[in-house]
């Protein structure tokens, strides 16, 4: 989804709040007005500790930086409207990255009536909604987690992440709204959907369709675009595991087959025709007499049969059907040639 999880995420979200408190200064209006030269020292110096290098992750970390400066002075903003009651106490929240002119033009604008009537509608608008619990973990991470914990990982609903996420540590609703939503969703989950479609799975049915550039409970940067493509992506992933699956339980089989294979043949040291190999019980094999068999049938040599078994093996070579294995004790002509050498 475009957005860190595991051990290495909670330290990058450490890492970026304190980085961009210390070289953006609160009084820049947005963070799209940064320049180049600042936003490629905020990126290096994220490389410097951690193994980013992909466009994409360059892209998540500069919202991240864009909605960490927004926090920060939002909590700023709220000490200097709601706590500080004298001049003085508000130049004291003065960073040290913004001079004392440009910090009284901050706090003229954040205190002035116009300024007051924008953040009383924004709060108004704010009041209405039902605020999550994650603070920076945020909601891929707080899936993941909830994948972790889960027997059945794959039963981890954006329904279940976003009730989770409006939870509080003691289970308790955030707040009654929240607490109504968690009934009517006990109820979807009672008769739950088989649609895994953002538009008509038990999220949307809980509180409506979503915007269309956001999708609830799945990360800051899910549209319903980009879940498309990474459905797809998930499902070929998934048939490419399972047919690397089923090709490993044909290989194990293959090689289950050889090692049994391999275990009903004799393997001595030396070689399986010599007489070294054979000579503790070739007194107890039958003699015979062998005959010049592209010849006038004279006799060529004489020794002691050993195996008419077909499944046995002469040179690594099954010996087969008709055939018998002997070891040669006399050879009378030398010069005679054998049926299978």
């Amino acid at each position: 989804m475009g957005e860190p999880i595991g051990p290495g995420s909670v330290k990058l979200s450490s890492y970026l709040g304190p980085l961009v408190r210390e070289h953006v200064p609160v009084t820049i209006g947005d963070w799209r007005n940064i320049s180049e030269e600042l936003k490629t020292v905020l990126w290096k110096s994220i490389q410097a500790r951690f193994e980013l290098h992909e466009p994409y992750q360059k892209n998540y970390v500069m919202k991240q930086m864009g909605c960490l400066l927004r926090s920060s002075k939002s909590r700023i903003v709220k000490k200097i409207r709601e706590t500080c009651t004298t001049n003085q106490q508000r130049m004291n929240l003065r960073p040290k990255n913004v001079s004392p002119t440009e910090w009284r033009k901050f706090v003229k604008l954040k205190t002035s009536p116009s300024f007051k009537d924008v953040s009383d509608k924004y709060k108004q608008k704010r009041s209405k909604q039902i605020p999550h619990t994650c603070s920076r973990k945020g909601m891929v991470r707080l899936a993941e987690d909830m994948k972790k914990d889960s027997g059945e990982p794959s039963e981890v609903s954006r329904l279940k992440v976003w009730v989770k996420s409006r939870t509080k540590k003691d289970g308790t609703p955030v707040n009654t709204d929240a607490a109504d939503k968690f009934k009517k969703a006990a109820e979807l989950i009672e008769s739950p959907s088989d649609s895994t479609n953002p538009k008509e799975d038990l999220l949307s049915q809980l509180l409506g369709p979503d915007n269309p550039g956001r999708l609830r409970a799945m990360g800051r940067n899910m549209s319903m675009s980009k879940f498309a493509c990474f459905s797809v992506n998930n499902k070929v992933m998934a048939e490419i595991q399972e047919k690397q699956s089923h090709l490993l339980d044909k290989v194990n089989e293959l090689q289950e087959e050889l090692a049994k294979f391999k275990n009903q043949r004799t393997e001595p040291e030396v070689g399986e025709n010599s007489a070294a190999a054979i000579s503790v019980n070739k007194k107890s094999q039958p003699k015979c007499m062998l005959v010049d068999w592209c010849g006038n049938d004279d006799n060529v040599a004489e020794g002691r049969l050993f195996s008419s078994d077909p499944n046995d093996f002469i040179n690594d070579i099954p010996l087969g059907p008709n055939a018998v294995k002997v070891l040669v004790e006399i050879a009378s002509k030398p010069s005679a040639f054998l049926w299978r050498p």
